[in-house]
């Protein structure tokens, strides 16, 4: 009877295990998608506060790349 307790209680914690796993990896996926954005969007800036807007977006992107790390 005991084991039979401990493997449905095994079984949950898989479950859980597998819910964290997917909602990490869900927010791994945002944190390189904001990777990306932002260094397409340094790409795309152009003008006389280029420097500036730059320099931001590379500190955000960097930010991003830490957080997935």
């Amino acid at each position: 009877m005991e084991k039979i307790k401990y493997l449905e209680k095994r079984k949950v914690l898989k479950w859980e295990l597998l819910k964290i796993i997917t909602a990490l990896n869900d927010i791994l996926e945002y944190e390189l998608a904001g990777v990306e954005c932002y260094t397409h969007y340094v790409l795309m800036v152009y003008g006389y506060n280029r420097i500036l807007i730059v320099g931001w977006l590379h500190e955000q992107a960097t930010e991003s790349l830490m957080h997935a790390n």
